[in-house]
């Protein structure tokens, strides 16, 4: 049997890969999310995170702890748990109920720390990441990601509002690194690039200099020269929502998503990957149209602008970041099509197994790179088996049910 497991993991040492080099970045203005109609905005939400399934996801208009977690577990952890999220903070800056959150996946990241910037009228909300990557703990590569929601509406005292909103975020930029990698995304409410606000943020006398990696500044609203960057309004009329939202269809650029200079530097640990800045939905026909008008069509479906049509006024944005740095995956490493580790392969004190087996239960054996047999788990289909690792020595080990393939994985 020893050495069965022997020539065994050796073929799996053989094939160890790791996974994927880059990562999705997505903002979405969820609209009043959990309490807008229409009742099945999740399903919706399925739809589009099914067709683009976010690694991070920045998300605003959040109204309460009960709204954030719905969104995880019902809907991002919906058939597998592989998603978490920062922890919900009401509104600091005011008595305003609609609050940024970040959920991340806890296979490829690991939450470092968070911020909270009071400002004039929200909170502006940061998240340090660090990557779960083969050289973590001797080169852990970090990423902050921001989610912030400007003051609505026209007029100069509005202006005024969103301009104080982001110099409360750039008074903050003296404290950070210097070379860090920064994304700052949010529903800017910005009508021009030319507003005050939008200067200061893109100021290049800024200790971190941010960048649209599109390069389009100009005037966004009612202004076809921008129309494939409309994010709102999804709706030509708010009536079928019970007026929850904006109508007039899509005729504004209210989201964007920025990025420190670094990231679109090529020889940067991280950087921003070209051509991937997605507003996701909009095929670039659409003025003044609801974004599921069949004379939208194009590239984006009629099924995922339904969808996008339902859940929220705005669209969602989405960039993709790579790294030379491998990542380590769930998926690269989970051998078995009925079991996986829904918190990813690498761990510090706890490994849960979930999914299913050929039988109602079964056993798991524990064993070490070495083959060695460390002692076995009963594991049954539908629950998740939780392995202390805490006293484990850092290593690859096995584990090997008595049907079904091997999993593998690692101790830090």
């Amino acid at each position: 049997m020893l050495k069965q497991l022997c020539t065994l993991l050796l073929l799996l040492l053989s094939g160890i890969a790791f996974g994927q080099n880059d990562f999705t970045v997505m903002f979405y203005n969820l609209l009043n999310y959990p309490t807008a109609p229409p009742a099945d905005r999740d399903s919706h939400l399925q739809t589009l995170f099914e067709a683009y399934p976010p690694d991070i996801l920045l998300v605003c208009e959040l109204e309460s702890p009960a709204g954030a977690d719905n969104l995880l577990d019902n809907v991002l952890n919906a058939d597998e748990a592989l998603y978490e999220a920062a922890e919900f903070v009401f509104n600091t800056s005011s008595t305003a109920n609609l609050q940024q959150l970040v959920y991340y996946r806890a296979d490829k990241f690991e939450l470092l720390d968070f911020t909270v910037i009071p400002t004039t009228v929200r909170d502006i909300n940061g998240y340090e990441l660090v990557l779960k990557t083969a050289n973590q703990d001797t080169d852990p590569i970090t990423l902050l990601v921001y989610s912030s929601h400007l003051k609505a509406s026209t007029g100069s005292a509005n202006e005024l509002r969103r301009f104080e909103m982001i110099q409360a975020f750039t008074d903050t930029l003296d404290d950070l690194d210097p070379n860090a990698f920064v994304v700052f995304a949010g529903d800017l409410n910005l009508y021009t690039g030319a507003e005050l606000a939008y200067l200061e943020l893109t100021a290049v006398s800024n200790p971190i200099v941010f960048k649209d990696p599109l390069n389009r500044s100009g005037n966004w609203s009612n202004n076809t020269d921008y129309e494939d960057l409309f994010t709102q309004s999804t709706r030509s009329s708010s009536a079928p929502f019970g007026g929850a939202g904006a109508g007039g269809g899509m005729d504004d650029r209210f989201d964007h998503i920025l990025v420190s200079e670094n990231l679109l530097d090529d020889s940067s640990t991280l950087r921003y990957v070209e051509d991937s800045y997605l507003t996701i939905g909009n095929n670039g026909n659409c003025y003044n149209r609801s974004v599921n008008n069949n004379l939208c069509d194009g590239f984006y479906s009629e099924e995922l602008r339904d969808a996008l049509w339902n859940i929220s006024d705005h669209l969602p944005l989405s960039i993709t970041i790579e790294t030379d740095e491998p990542l380590l995956s769930v998926d690269e490493f989970t051998a078995n099509s009925g079991l996986h580790f829904p918190f990813g392969n690498v761990v510090s004190d706890q490994l849960v197994v979930a999914g299913s087996i050929t039988t109602a239960s079964q056993n798991i054996g524990l064993y070490n790179s070495l083959g060695q047999y460390l002692g076995s788990f009963s594991f049954t289909t539908g629950s998740r088996l939780e392995i202390s690792t805490e006293n484990l020595p850092s290593g690859l080990y096995l584990l090997v049910p008595e049907q079904g393939q091997t999993l593998k994985f690692i101790k830090r």
